[in-house]
């Protein structure tokens, strides 16, 4: 029986496999997304669960007749994530949502990158998506502790040489995926990066969070020429120089030294 705040009121959400491309199309799905704009994460390179606010699901609400909350284990700008169970698997998984209310829609984009990078060894496995009339949201496979966090455990507060470039290849190879699908990271640090949480994956790096991800090739699979100027995006800690001059550069360069800044 569904506890009333996860019962849907509304049709599943149709989301895209392939994001429009077209300029009026792009504006419309990513708000504010124009060379004026800007997002600004803040410089806490991690997620926190924030109870200072009313939060949109309490421990034992069902959403869809189907994921029982568990806990929340995390929180920002853009949303909330809790830890839940799926009641027809009996395994533990993570729901995201954002508000249906808030001017800033991004799990649509999150859900359209997911679907496309599924099958990769460095992504989430996708389960299920949807929305009702107070928010919408993404269910997918929960990980363990992000990097920002275990690196934060470490006795001196870093990782070891010999981690870090273990860590550094895998990511970028996450990197490398993502943009063979034709996408964008852009907002590429520590917190978003995961290891598997069950002993079969607990070695693998998972690349999370693709709210700010942006298409870079056309629908035949031209590169889209580049704009003029561009708002920022990202998070103010770990975005390249480029970034934070608002210039567009050669895919290679921005993302080469933002992976550099984020392993340090």
């Amino acid at each position: 029986m569904d506890s009333g705040i996860g019962s849907d009121s509304r049709p599943e959400l149709d989301y895209p496999t392939v994001v429009p491309t077209c300029a009026p199309c792009d504006e419309k799905l990513y708000s504010g997304d124009s060379n004026a704009s800007s997002e600004v994460i803040n410089e806490d390179d991690s997620f926190y669960v924030n109870m200072t606010t009313e939060d949109l699901l309490q421990p034992g609400h069902v959403v869809k007749e189907r994921w029982k909350v568990v806990k929340k284990i995390g929180g920002g700008g853009f949303g909330e994530i809790y830890e839940g169970l799926d009641l027809v698997t009996k395994e533990l998984v993570a729901l995201k949502l954002e508000s249906a209310k808030q001017a800033k829609q991004v799990l649509k984009m999150e859900v359209a990158v997911l679907k496309k990078l599924q099958g990769r060894e460095h992504v989430c496995r996708f389960i299920g998506c949807g929305r009702n009339d107070r928010f919408n949201y993404v269910v997918m496979q929960l990980q363990g502790k992000n990097l920002a966090e275990l690196r934060r455990s470490q006795p001196r507060g870093a990782y070891s040489l010999s981690t870090t470039l273990r860590l550094g290849l895998q990511i970028l190879k996450a990197i490398e995926s993502i943009h063979e699908v034709g996408f964008l990271h852009r907002d590429i640090k520590p917190s978003n990066f995961s290891m598997g949480r069950l002993s079969h994956n607990c070695r693998n790096v998972y690349m999370l969070d693709f709210g700010l991800a942006r298409q870079y090739v056309t629908a035949t699979g031209e590169v889209r020429p580049p704009r003029a100027a561009a708002g920022f995006r990202g998070t103010v800690r770990y975005a390249s120089i480029n970034a934070h001059r608002n210039k567009v550069r050669p895919l290679s360069c921005n993302t080469l030294e933002s992976d550099v800044l984020q392993l340090m």
